[in-house]
């Protein structure tokens, strides 16, 4: 044999090596396979979860519509027939939704489902219900793409968003929020996809955040935190990639000003300075007041001490620290706005520590880009509620959720991690533990939501958002309604709009309104010009002294607005809890 020949006939060890390595590979993809096949079943479970928790009992619970989500659908119905909204604007933009303006995306985004299932709570919920399960898979993305190396914490944060108490109260209506909320983590996943894969993505991700603007009206606000926000973290990614950069920016401007323009307009923009701090005679005669004292007493540094713009200032930054409320967060939301369920927070109470655990970690380690967008989207958060009077509204911060969930996450994570490497002595008893004790938070919560709020949360005296007793009420004035020349139901109470849930659940023809707005030269007419009246029914406070002496009329109000000996009370209206809500009178 010829020296440096090398036989082609494999020797015994060679085979047993071969067979090894061909063991080994077939190994490691069936664990592959296996882990891809856990994967997707966990994913399938849990979005299956988020569905059921958001669909059950959809059109029951809330038991009733808040006066927005009647009037927002009304408009989707008014389009569905007519192409008009309620006031005769052909296919708008921006709606006017009571003396309010609100963006399109919820209103047209109705329309399919109220087309499929009628005008009815369950068909105009139905969407940002759908929307709302599928968050806690986008946060799973999320959570993988900016921590690739924490391989629970993905699975983990799903987790909380999916039996998370505010991520359910704001899917079960149509609020708009659960919708800005997805597009924001639909945002970030493109956006970081692009910083992290292809830069071209990050022209997708501005198309997105344009959306954002045609869903409500924060996001106005949010734009040039957020904007500026990545800008910073990513200011390397975006000065090597100039080009596309300025190509997005352009876009992202360019797109968004039609928004950007209709808010800037005074007219539209009548419900926000309603509530805004920056309406000078609510927020500053205690100012104004200890200005003229002080120039009584000639005090030259009156005008500096009690400038305006600080007086805005002090306000503005006493609400921005209101949100960091604890208790509101992680004990007791019953006091925060469409958010009402006794004895449970925000978020379950056992996440704080994790929270706290998880925030610690952010600022031990926030040079890392990823912990510093976190991190900024929580400082961010609270930012376009602050200029709003009165109590929180979390609902007006929702990257302030956003944020928490996901700190919360990590802190888990974190936690389980090192209890694990450290092998703290009984570690799987403790984390048994946790799991269910946060197992019965959730049982509790969903107890909460399903079986005592519906009943605890419905009067417009106590703020409530489920105005269900116009609801019980209607089929009563429908029955008599022939039978009087007039019937007066009331409307005393700024909270309650009673004419929107006749439009509502009477589906009146659309152009009956369009036709009586059109007779005002007041542009835009208030909705209490053109809901005052809907055929012989008239809407309005009950004088009794006057009232019954009208013959032929039948009057629905509340007990106050009758004396306690009125007769003829012909039936009663109840709240859930069996309380007598209203009173319905005829007058022979």
């Amino acid at each position: 044999m010829t020296q440096g020949f090398i036989s082609s006939e494999k020797t015994p060890e060679m085979k047993r090596i071969l067979s090894e390595n061909q063991r080994t590979t077939t190994f490691r993809l069936w664990g592959s396979i296996s882990k891809n096949k856990l994967v997707i079943s966990f994913i399938f479970a849990i979005t299956a979860i988020s569905f059921f928790l958001r669909l059950y009992q959809l059109g029951n619970v809330p038991n009733g519509l808040s006066a927005d989500e009647a009037d927002m659908a009304y408009n989707a119905f008014s389009i569905l027939k007519t192409g008009k909204d309620v006031y005769g604007r052909h296919l708008p933009i921006f709606f006017q939704s009571l003396d309010g303006f609100v963006p399109g995306f919820g209103i047209y985004a109705s329309i399919p489902t109220i087309y499929i299932f009628g005008l009815n709570d369950f068909a105009i919920r139905l969407l940002p219900a759908a929307i709302g399960a599928l968050t806690p898979l986008l946060m799973y993305f999320l959570a993988k793409i900016l921590y690739p190396k924490k391989k629970y914490l993905p699975i983990i944060c799903a987790i909380l968003t999916t039996f998370a108490p505010w991520n359910i109260a704001i899917s079960r209506a149509l609020w708009l929020y659960i919708e800005l909320i997805f597009f924001y983590i639909l945002f970030l996943i493109i956006f970081l996809l692009g910083i992290q894969k292809n830069f071209k993505l990050i022209i997708l991700s501005a198309l997105v955040l344009v959306l954002t603007q045609y869903i409500y009206l924060a996001a106005i606000l949010y734009l040039p935190l957020i904007v500026i926000t990545v800008t910073i973290i990513y200011r390397k990614n975006f000065s090597k990639n100039l080009k596309i950069s300025l190509l997005a920016l352009s876009l992202l401007i360019i797109l968004s000003l039609p928004s950007i323009v209709y808010y800037l307009n005074q007219s539209s923009r009548g419900r926000l300075n309603s509530i805004s701090i920056f309406q000078n005679d609510v927020t500053l005669p205690i100012s104004i007041s200890e200005k003229q004292q002080d120039i009584k007493n000639n005090d030259n540094f009156s005008a500096l001490l009690h400038n305006r713009r600080l007086v805005y200032l002090i306000d503005s930054v006493e609400n921005y620290f209101k949100y960091i409320n604890f208790s509101a967060l992680f004990v007791n939301s019953s006091g925060i706005r469409l958010f009402y369920v006794n004895y449970v927070g925000l978020f379950y109470l056992i996440e704080l520590p994790f929270f706290l655990f998880g925030f610690l970690y952010l600022i031990n380690d926030i040079r890392k880009e990823h912990n510093l967008l976190v991190a900024s989207l929580f400082l961010i958060g609270p930012i376009p509620a602050i200029f709003i009077l009165g109590a929180t509204f979390f609902h007006r911060s929702i990257l302030f959720l956003l944020a928490i969930q996901i700190i919360s996450a990590v802190g888990i994570n974190n936690f389980y991690e090192q209890i694990k490497k450290t092998k703290v002595k009984y570690w799987l008893h403790i984390v048994i533990f946790l799991v269910l004790v946060y197992m019965s938070s959730i049982y509790f919560f969903l107890h909460q939501y399903f079986i005592h709020s519906p009943n605890e949360f419905t009067s417009e005296d106590d703020n409530g958002a489920w105005f269900s007793t116009v609801k019980n009420a209607i089929p009563i004035v429908n029955e008599n309604k022939t039978k009087y020349e007039k019937i007066v139901f009331t409307w005393s109470k700024s909270k309650l709009i009673p004419p929107v849930y006749f439009l509502f659940y009477n589906k009146v023809d659309p152009s009956v309104m369009q036709k009586k707005a059109s007779g005002w030269t007041n542009e835009p007419p208030s909705y209490k010009q053109i809901y005052n009246q809907i055929d012989n029914i008239e809407f309005r406070s009950i004088n009794w002294l006057q009232d019954k002496n009208l013959k032929s009329a039948l009057f629905i109000g509340y007990p106050s607005d009758f004396p306690e000996d009125v007769k003829n009370v012909v039936a009663k209206t109840y709240l859930p809890n069996g309380e007598v809500h209203f009173l319905v009178v005829k007058n022979p």
